[in-house]
């Protein structure tokens, strides 16, 4: 009985540094655990937030009548559509690299027009965008080969 209420006790002592663990702190104390040999393991949540993306927002205004997106300077564009607007390139993408960016689009409550250039293909169908003054239309890009573009609409009039 000895040896199987020894391993009873390692079984729960096991079953507690688990449990502290898996439902341990991203930071500060607890955010570690030793669950024996001496080694701390990081909690679960404090490899979530240390392997968290932050992604840089670029507001990018209308010039003209005129847009121009550079992915390099951030993969999240924010432009307020107070004219119609002509997509006229996207740069600082590199050739054979996957990239994508995330376009936010707010309206400023005039029926308005975005005009694609031949390298955007619209996967969704035609985009005449959002409207309702304040109201805002998210649009997804991406690239396989840093030159011809895809284009989603994730969501409209939010």
């Amino acid at each position: 009985m000895t040896d199987f209420a020894e391993a009873a006790a390692q079984f729960i002592d096991d079953q507690a540094k688990f449990h502290s663990w898996l439902i341990g702190p991203a930071g500060g104390a607890g955010s570690t655990v030793d669950l024996g040999g001496g080694t701390p393991v990081k909690t679960p949540a404090r490899i979530a937030s240390e392997n968290a993306v932050y992604e840089t927002v670029q507001a990018v205004a209308i010039a003209a009548g005129n847009v121009a997106i550079d992915v390099s300077l951030g993969s999240v564009v924010t432009t307020t559509l107070n004219a119609n607007a002509t997509l006229t390139g996207i740069s600082g993408a590199t050739a054979g690299k996957a990239t994508s960016f995330l376009w936010e689009l707010t309206a400023d409550g005039t029926a308005r027009t975005m005009t694609l250039p031949g390298t955007v293909t619209a996967m969704n169908g035609a985009y005449t965008p959002t409207s309702t003054n304040g109201n805002k239309d998210r649009l997804f890009f991406d690239t396989i080969d840093g030159v011809n573009w895809r284009m989603w609409v994730l969501a409209q009039g939010f």
